[in-house]
């Protein structure tokens, strides 16, 4: 049976460098993403165009307001542009298979163009998906995002969360 679900994606970086001090912590997300469930497989393609940038995170919050819209609107433009190349690669695409015994999934995250082995648990009910995941950019060619001569850069790692369950709801 194929089961289409619906959700939210949300993608957590971490700032570090002699600068950091007056950067932000950022979250990120996409919205109406769609995942295909059949007999145990999963296939979701990411519209990497549909990142929006949440705020900048304080203590492990969102707080509204924090980042301009200018500044927001050049997160994006770089993200897509430098980090991402959505140009040249507009969609992530993961590909796997649920373990319903070990509440896990195993599968393959492509971005960039390279598909890379990824493996996280999840919390599956009848109608909900939820987990989290931490990649390493680094793993699929991207290097940590640097401005200011390096002084200020992304760590490389992205902390994942998402959860989805049946289309229109």
């Amino acid at each position: 049976m194929v089961r289409e679900l619906s959700g939210r994606v949300t993608f957590r970086v971490f700032k570090r460098g002699v600068l950091s001090r007056v950067a932000h912590d950022l979250q990120l997300s996409m919205g109406s993403v769609k995942v295909t469930l059949e007999d145990g497989k999963v296939c979701s393609e990411l519209p990497l165009s549909s990142f929006i940038v949440d705020g900048a995170l304080q203590d492990g919050l969102v707080v509204a307001g924090v980042i301009s819209a200018k500044d927001s609107k050049d997160i994006l433009k770089n993200m897509h542009s430098t980090v991402l190349k959505t140009e040249i690669y507009p969609n992530a695409l993961i590909e796997g298979n649920i373990d319903s015994a070990e509440s896990l999934f195993r599968g393959h995250l492509t971005l960039r163009g390279r598909s890379v082995e990824i493996a996280f648990p999840l919390n599956a009910g009848q109608n909900l998906f939820e987990g989290a995941v931490e990649i390493v950019p680094t793993r699929w060619g991207i290097a940590p995002y640097r401005a200011l001569l390096g002084t200020l850069q992304l760590q490389d790692r992205v902390e994942v969360f998402f959860q989805f369950g049946p289309s229109g709801h």
